[in-house]
Order: structure tokens, then C-alpha cells, then sequence
């Protein structure tokens, strides 16, 4: 048989998952900062390890998020997306519509592949537009 006490601890073990929950939630959803991790070596097949430069790495990175947030925002053009049932490489198929539009498709097995489709037809659609001054890095 519960007494008072009983229910009441009860109530307040469900706020606190509550609360934690909520928290974690929150922290999730509020991560939205992009950064890279830094950089560990790369092994080669003769056993060298090869080191990046984090600095290097952080300059491209910067221009990879800008670049895909144009993508995401600037209204000046199109980037139309389609998933095809096979596997589908950009070259073969791209497809310009219009002087500001332009089509690309990939299999819906590899999400992975959107990032780098995105930044190819868009670099080849502002080779056509004649604005690939503005996105070369320096």
C-alpha cells in the first residue's frame, strides 16, 4: 500500500526524466555549430603517415559551408534534386533548365553522395551563369 509520500515521489521522478529529457533534446537540436574534428594522420600502403594541415583544412571547410548554404538559400538559382532507382553518376546526370536551374539526380541508397552532387552541379551551373569568381577560394 503506497502512502503519500509514495505518489509524490513518483511525480517528481517523472519531472526530473522529464527535465533531463527535454535537456537533452534541446542540446541536441542546438547543436547546430559546423566544424571538423581535427585532423588525424592518413596511413599510406608503404606505412608513411601523412599529416594534414588543420589550418588548410578549416580554410576549405569554410568555403564547403559556404557553398552549401548558398545552395540552401541564395535565390538566384535552382538546384533541382531526383532520386533514380540505379546508381547515378552527376556527369551523366545533370541536365540544365533554363539559364538558372539545373537537375541532378542520385540513388536514395547513397545519401551520402548529396553533399558532393550539390557542389558539382552547382559549381557547373555558375560556370554558366559566368559567377565562378565568387566562389573560388582565395
Amino acid at each position: 500500500m503506497k502512502g503519500p509520500r509514495g505518489n509524490r515521489d513518483g511525480r517528481r521522478a517523472g519531472l526530473i526524466l522529464c527535465a533531463l529529457a527535454g535537456g537533452l533534446l534541446s542540446g541536441a537540436c542546438g547543436a547546430g555549430v559546423r566544424s571538423i574534428p581535427p585532423p588525424r594522420p592518413l596511413v599510406v600502403f608503404s606505412g608513411v603517415r601523412l599529416q594534414a594541415d588543420s589550418a588548410r583544412l578549416q580554410e576549405v571547410h569554410g568555403w564547403a559551408v559556404r557553398l552549401s548554404d548558398a545552395v540552401e538559400t541564395d535565390p538566384s538559382f535552382w538546384l533541382i534534386t531526383d532520386n533514380v532507382p540505379e546508381e547515378a553518376y552527376p556527369w551523366e546526370t545533370i541536365e540544365f533548365r533554363g539559364a538558372d536551374s539545373v537537375r541532378i539526380a542520385w540513388e536514395p541508397s547513397a545519401a551520402d553522395v548529396q553533399g558532393a552532387y550539390w557542389v558539382y552541379s552547382f559549381l557547373h551551373l555558375m560556370t554558366r551563369m559566368d559567377r565562378m569568381d565568387e566562389w573560388f577560394p582565395d
